[in-house]
């Protein structure tokens, strides 16, 4: 299967936050990422790692009526992921992730083959200090105040 970070978001959701996209797009303004091979807009993003050190593209975006079919049972929300077989990109990864679960919130759960408390503590620690807001994790991607 491989290393695998998994998202579901609301189907009812239109378009990303704003200040989410502004911060996505610093992040991804980074050595580990293939400059020629981004694109983000209000609605999808799309990334991946540089040279041998890509995997999959994380390609995130929101649901169309569409692709209701790839709903689950997790209440309503449309489900994606992305393998990165922990190549050096997939520190941005969960930053992407991060960022768009602060500003998110209920809309959004983020689930993976890595431990919160291990893989992606220095992630959280980073978005926490980006976002100017500690973010608490437990079994499930949580906000604290």
């Amino acid at each position: 299967m491989g290393y695998t970070h998994y998202w579901h978001i609301d189907e009812d959701l239109k378009e990303f936050p704003e200040e989410a996209i502004n911060l996505i797009k610093d992040l991804v303004d980074d050595e580990l990422i293939d400059q020629s091979d981004i694109d983000i807009t209000n609605s999808f993003i799309n990334f991946n790692g540089v040279g041998e050190n890509a995997h999959e593209n994380c390609f995130i975006k929101l649901p169309t009526k569409r692709q209701s079919y790839l709903l689950n049972d997790h209440k309503g929300k449309f489900f994606g992921f992305c393998k990165t077989a922990r190549k050096p990109y997939d520190v941005i990864v969960m930053r992407v992730l991060l960022v768009l679960k602060f500003y998110l919130k209920d809309k959004m759960v983020i689930s993976s083959d890595g431990s919160f408390n291990i893989e992606w503590r220095i992630s959280i620690d980073e978005v926490s200090r980006l976002c100017g807001k500690t973010i608490y994790v437990e079994e499930r991607l949580e906000l604290g105040e």
